[in-house]
């Protein structure tokens, strides 16, 4: 009888593949899972607290986003319990039923245990939904063990035949070395410390992105401090020159006023009618975002660049802004750093910004011309809301 060889460490790889594999997905699912478990926490906090529109919570997909939502709620002690949440050992570890004992020790156990009662309905759906989440992060869990134990116990089934292997299931082709099996051991280790500094690198790119950001603003507000202080020199020079020219002869201003008889006339009532029609006209200016409580006048745009996601509607010195009609400017400032566009010191924000939003707008914000020209005071918030 011809005896076939079996590919032992064909198997042993597959197997190990299969476990990545298996164990990414479980990964994945749990992450998302123990989110929920977080999210289902922050409905029922927002209930009891008399909150509307606790949909747009199911919409966040980060702990970031529900620590902005609580904030923007200011329901009492929910941010410092998200955070320490999203810090316990049991979060890192994905064991979904311990992180749910936590959760709900923490919000309805001791001097808290009345809240079960004073808000039974809201209690139950919140207990309840936190059982799916644990006994889904459980089925998950057994069901990867059992295939993994399965796939074993299919590479175990083998009978040796001398020095020969047979499998009963199929057959393969000659063995690989040792060597061909580490070096593919070795590509893996390499592919997963690639992904690891991917992510690193990825961080540190955002880090120094909102760093660049940072020095662009303290740029522009010492820029237009030093240029206050180069028109204020200017000023003096020409009050110097003024005072100069004030001190000419008799006979000199006569002569030159003789050779030009018409021209201070003409170009007083020119200057005087140029500044009564700038103070009386609408002006429209363009802004990225607000610095400090308003915007700098440097910073303002005479045209829209595609970035400028406020417009400034100026009369004299009082006026108001709005945000741009343009949907790509929109769409592009929601998407690449809404963090920067909307800033809590211009905007009273209802929901959290970010690309899958729309913007609607309930009010315009108010801003006046500041003592020095150089900047505009927001006096009254633009109010948005985001869907």
């Amino acid at each position: 009888m011809k005896k076939i060889k079996f590919d032992s460490m064909k198997n042993y790889r597959g197997l190990l593949f299969l476990l990545i594999i298996l164990t990414y997905s479980l990964f994945a699912n749990a992450q998302e899972q123990r989110l929920q478990v977080i999210k289902e926490a922050v409905v029922f906090m927002a209930k009891i607290n008399n909150v509307s529109n606790v949909t747009s919570i199911q919409d966040s997909n980060s702990i970031k986003s529900l620590i902005n939502y609580s904030n923007g709620k200011n329901i009492q002690g929910l941010n410092r319990l998200i955070k320490s949440w999203n810090e316990s050992t049991y979060y890192k570890k994905n064991d979904i039923e311990e992180l749910s004992k936590i959760i709900l020790n923490d919000l309805t156990g001791g001097d808290k245990s009345d809240r079960k009662i004073k808000y039974e309905v809201p209690y139950k759906n919140f207990k309840i939904n936190l059982e799916k989440i644990s006994k889904a992060n459980k089925d998950e869990q057994k069901n990867v063990v059992d295939t993994v134990s399965q796939n074993k116990l299919l590479r175990n089934n083998r009978v040796k035949e001398g020095d020969k292997i047979i499998d009963p299931i199929k057959p393969s082709i000659n063995t690989k070395s040792d060597k061909e099996l580490y070096i593919s051991y070795i590509a893996l280790f390499f592919s997963l410390v690639s992904i690891v500094l991917f992510f690193a690198g990825y961080k540190k790119y955002n880090s120094l992105k909102s760093d660049y950001h940072k020095l662009k603003d303290k740029f522009y507000s010492e820029y237009g401090s030093f240029k206050f202080k180069v028109e204020e020199f200017i000023s003096a020079k020409s009050s110097i020159v003024e005072k100069s020219v004030n001190t000419i002869s008799p006979s000199q201003t006569e002569l030159t006023m003789n050779s030009a008889p018409n021209m201070h006339n003409q170009t007083a009532n020119y200057l005087i009618e140029e500044v009564s029609q700038q103070k009386d006209e609408n002006i429209i200016k363009y802004a990225k975002s607000s610095d400090n409580g308003g915007f700098n006048t440097i910073d303002l745009k005479n045209k829209q660049n595609g970035e400028c996601i406020y417009e400034l509607h100026i009369k004299g010195k009082n006026g108001f802004f709005k945000l741009s009609t343009d949907k790509k400017v929109r769409q592009y400032t929601l998407s690449s750093n809404p963090e920067y566009y909307f800033k809590p010191d211009s905007c009273q924000m209802e929901g959290i910004p970010s690309s899958d939003k729309t913007i609607e707008t309930k009010a315009p914000g108010k801003i006046t011309l500041n003592s020095d020209e150089t900047k505009w005071l927001i006096d009254d918030k633009i109010s948005l809301i985001f869907r």
